[in-house]
């Protein structure tokens, strides 16, 4: 009796889980999100255009009655303002938007514990450590790298946060840099986990393997994962940039 009482308490959790993570999945497809996430991908608008759209997105987060999800959604929002700003070299602002997105994600695991909670979380230390330098990356490396986790363990199809563990080894400067672990993760990410992808983690994981071709010195190969990550966003520079320095 005991055994089928945890059984079905354990069935329970597994059903809550699911359906919390079909949850914030819902709202990553809205048309208020996908307008934020694609102006900032583009990079066709300036930060100050971006705000108005950032506004909107945000002012719809704030009215989700689930608050695991709202917050979620907040620290998203967040994010990708912070990384609007950061691009034209507004570090101040940009920083304030990642401690505030770090903010909300500790937030929602508060509340519950999620595998987008934790990539919300793990997104935010990533890009503070992009833009606060390395003694905020040994402080923090390793937080970073346990939410990360975290959201794989609660989700195997976490591309986002797959990437993320991905990034840390593409782009960082030696002796951080470790090119054929980040090519064995992104390839494992484009084999088992297509499907999963949305268009900036399938943009983020096309343009880590143009670079780390690049690094590798295979113009080639850097060029051909440069022009697909170019499909889904063709106007933007950082992916033009790496194209001229081919």
């Amino acid at each position: 009796m005991k055994i089928f009482k945890r059984l079905c308490i354990f069935c329970l959790l597994i059903l809550l889980t699911s359906a919390l993570f079909a949850e914030t999945s819902s709202f990553l497809s809205q048309e208020w999100f996908i307008n934020l996430r694609d102006a900032v991908y583009e990079q066709r608008l300036s930060s100050n255009e971006v705000l108005s759209i950032y506004t909107v997105a945000k002012n719809q987060a704030e009215i989700i009655t689930q608050d695991v999800q709202k917050y979620i959604m907040l620290a998203r929002c967040e994010n990708l303002m912070g990384m609007a700003y950061q691009k034209e070299g507004i570090n101040s602002e940009a920083i304030a938007h990642y401690e505030r997105s770090e903010y909300y994600a500790k937030s929602a695991l508060n509340i519950q514990a999620t595998s987008d909670a934790h990539y919300a979380l793990a997104e935010s230390i990533s890009l503070q450590c992009d833009i606060k330098g390395f003694s905020y990356q040994i402080a923090n490396g390793m937080r970073f790298v346990n939410s990360a986790n975290n959201a794989i363990s609660l989700n195997q199809n976490n591309t986002e946060a797959r990437y993320l563990l991905a990034a840390m080894y593409a782009f960082p400067n030696p002796p951080f840099r470790n090119l054929n672990r980040a090519k064995r993760t992104l390839e494992e990410i484009i084999e088992n986990h297509n499907e999963y992808m949305s268009n900036d983690v399938r943009f983020n994981v096309y343009y880590a393997m143009g670079v780390v071709f690049q690094k590798q010195r295979q113009p080639v190969e850097a060029r051909t994962w440069f022009n697909r990550a170019l499909i889904l966003y063709p106007t933007n520079i950082d992916v033009q940039n790496r194209l001229k320095e081919i």
